[in-house]
């Protein structure tokens, strides 16, 4: 999109926004990965990651920092997010790395939860030159849920922002689930 997607706007305000509200109806403490950037007036505590690493780097940095046994891990351009999947996802979890759902056989690396006994199996993976969460999931052996879990609610939350016309096409989220 050529520009820092968490200011962006929708009808439902800023993404970074629906995002913390999103993680707020299940986490205590929220978490931004953000790197160097400032993010004015946000609901969270951002944390630094590896600038120009991708989305694996602020996972590990996320891990490092939490402390619980899971990190909700949320991608700020997925304005559909489901704090009930991210329940259902923590309820299937039984020690492994972690649990992602797919939908249509696509594994949601990026609305998933993470455990943060893992954190150096992540962060190795991460200094070996993996950059994809997707990838870390399966290879350190996470749990995927189908959509016998997380049907009932929909695929929605696994919508994402990648052009300005998905910016456009938003609609301000009225129920969460």
């Amino acid at each position: 999109m050529g520009r820092d997607k968490a200011t962006l706007r929708s009808d439902g305000g800023r993404l970074v926004d629906l995002a913390v509200s999103a993680l707020r109806d299940v986490c205590e403490r929220v978490l931004i990965a953000a790197g160097e950037r400032v993010i004015a007036d946000v609901a969270a505590e951002c944390i630094p990651d590896a600038e120009g690493e991708g989305p694996l780097a602020g996972i590990v940095s996320g891990l490092r920092a939490a402390d619980t046994p899971l990190v909700a891990v949320l991608a700020v351009d997925m304005p559909y997010a489901s704090a009930e999947v991210f329940r259902r996802l923590a309820g299937a979890w039984q020690g492994e790395a972690g649990v992602a759902a797919a939908v249509d056989g696509s594994l949601q690396p990026l609305h998933a939860v993470y455990a943060t006994s893992q954190r150096e199996q992540y962060a190795e993976l991460l200094a070996a030159g993996e950059r994809s969460p997707r990838r870390a999931l399966v290879l350190l052996g996470a749990r995927v849920i189908d959509a016998a879990v997380w049907g009932d609610i929909g695929p929605a939350f696994a919508h994402n922002v990648n052009s300005p016309a998905d910016l456009s096409s938003l609609r301000a989220p009225t129920e969460r689930r």
